[in-house]
């Protein structure tokens, strides 16, 4: 009698690897295979890499992977009102021009970036300008010139010869 022993080997597939906040360099998910996790944009590494290996349990790694957010720094906008506090990656700060300042719509939103920097929403300088008055107001019987000046300068206009006030001052 002759016996004859069969051998069969199971193969297991650890299915795709999910870190949160990463993302993985796994060519193969079956038994044995290793890959590393990267964190995704926005995230930084606490710690070394970790390498993954698919067992039969799934995906196991000698220490925890942690991805945390990039942090961007308190920030204020000279002429503005408010400030936009320390935030985490993707966070979103408004901030409004004072009274006298302007810029396109008065507000000014900011984004913290994947490199920890507030970043101003259209791409364009976040300035709050001072509102310009026009130059001399055009009244009848006035003499006087006032040149262009900024938003609660005062300017002052005489009343022309044979011509008196009435009224309170402008």
């Amino acid at each position: 009698t002759t016996s004859t022993t069969t051998t069969t080997t199971t193969l297991f597939d650890c299915n795709t690897l999910s870190v949160s906040h990463a993302t993985s360099n796994c060519a193969t998910t079956t038994d044995g295979s290793t890959c590393l996790a990267t964190c995704s944009p926005g995230y930084t590494q606490s710690g070394p890499s970790v390498e993954y290996q698919c067992t039969p349990s799934g995906w196991v790694s000698s220490a925890p992977h942690t991805c945390d957010p990039v942090i961007c720094n308190s920030i204020s906008l000279p002429n503005a009102i408010g400030s936009c506090s320390q935030s985490n990656f993707s966070q979103t700060c408004t901030l409004t021009c004072a009274n006298g300042y302007t810029r396109l719509g008065s507000t000014v939103e900011f984004q913290c970036d994947q490199n920890g920097a507030w970043v101003a929403s259209n791409a364009q300088q976040a300035t709050c300008e001072p509102v310009t008055c026009p130059t001399s107001p055009n009244l009848a019987n006035a003499v006087g010139t006032c040149s262009p000046s900024n938003f609660s300068q005062t300017c002052i206009l005489a009343c022309a010869t044979g011509y008196t006030r009435l009224g309170s001052s402008v």
